[in-house]
């Protein structure tokens, strides 16, 4: 698809390339993305790693290069997505919760991946967390409450279910605090039935929730993370819900956010066998594609796999008809440079309403 330099719609172009860090790699990608051509030649010897790219398109583009060092992405075939109008919702207006599956899947197409978005409703949903979880599925929940066939004050089927394997994408209210029900609007002060803060803490630990010092809620110093995931929540919930950097890290989680003071609204979390990825955000008109982008930015990167860690961040000018070479010398951090870690190489362009994504490894 010919790329429309002149859109004011931020687009993301990504080119991910995974290779096994023993190993030395040259991998070239022609005709992609509005024919723009690729070549990627990563090498690794001990803790070092030296890259070298070219790009050429046939228009002039600015492109973020990420380099990051992670355990390698599992597939994801399908996104179960909790949307359910007959049930309450917090901190997301409905607008918004349901407008995001479309958002989803229209990033899914652009980019041509082999995933399907199965909306179930709160029926569906409780059927999904009874059966053993998938390794080529996630379920998102971006209602800010799970409806009460799955969470109440006396049941959870969600965090068994997600120690088993399974992947969750949470964004919106703390998790676990509500439990809606149908036909009642979710309140402040909560109903009897919700479980309150201590659902809070049947996914979350005290050890890394509260607020930052300086007692704002805004999130805008971006990271080597946020900036690879092209993350655009900034906004916190407040009330001691945050998350708070080296807690999180210490708990073998990883802070995916924009901070402030070292605390951040968005977290990457181990539970048992699986992982919760936790937004915990107020989530305003027109975030629909933000969000949409960030979580399928996470998938294909494998982050629902584990934690990663991002080794460079690098903009660059790519001139119309004119190959443009850079290179590279980056040291893994302790701890990533014992295979199986794979290097990946992140190309991301904003230009035009394409969205084209190509896989390779060598």
């Amino acid at each position: 698809m010919k790329a429309k330099p002149l859109q004011l719609l931020q687009v993301v172009v990504i080119i991910f390339l995974a290779v096994i860090i023993v190993s030395e790699a040259t991998i070239f990608v022609p005709q992609v993305a509005g024919k723009v051509s690729l070549s990627v030649t990563i090498t690794s010897s001990g803790g070092n790693v030296s890259v070298e790219s070219e790009v050429t398109s046939p228009y002039t583009a600015a492109f973020l290069q990420s380099f990051l060092v992670g355990p390698g992405a599992t597939p994801v075939h399908v996104i179960y997505y909790y949307f359910d109008s007959a049930y309450g919702y917090a901190n997301v207006g409905i607008v918004t919760w349901f407008g995001l599956s479309g958002h989803l899947g229209a990033i899914i197409s652009e980019r041509h991946l082999p995933i399907t978005v199965v909306i179930v409703n709160a029926t569906g949903l409780e059927k999904v967390f009874l059966q053993p979880p998938s390794t080529d599925s996630i379920v998102v929940v971006a209602s800010g409450a799970f409806p009460d066939t799955v969470m109440t004050n006396s049941t959870n089927l969600v965090r068994p279910w997600i120690e088993a394997g399974g992947r969750l994408f949470w964004v919106g209210a703390p998790i676990g605090f509500y439990s809606a029900h149908p036909g009642y609007p979710v309140k402040y002060p909560p109903y009897t039935w919700d479980p309150g803060q201590s659902g809070v803490y049947q996914f979350l630990n005290s050890s890394y929730l509260g607020a930052p010092s300086s007692g704002g809620t805004v999130y805008e110093n971006a990271t080597l993370t946020s900036t690879a995931l092209q993350v655009s929540l900034t906004n916190g919930i407040g009330g001691g819900f945050e998350f708070n950097q080296s807690g999180v890290s210490l708990a073998g989680g990883q802070l995916l956010s924009n901070t402030a003071d070292g605390w951040g609204n968005g977290a990457l979390l181990p539970m048992g066998k699986g992982w919760l990825v936790d937004w915990a955000t107020t989530v305003g008109a027109g975030s629909g594609f933000g969000i949409a982008r960030t979580l399928i930015n996470l998938v294909q990167l494998g982050f629902f796999e584990g934690v990663h860690q991002v080794l460079l961040n690098k903009q660059v000018l790519v001139s119309a008809g004119i190959p443009s070479s850079w290179s590279y010398d980056v040291q893994l951090p302790v701890g990533f440079i014992t295979p199986p870690w794979e290097v990946y190489a992140v190309f991301t362009q904003q230009v035009g309403v394409a969205a084209t994504f190509a896989q390779l490894s060598a």
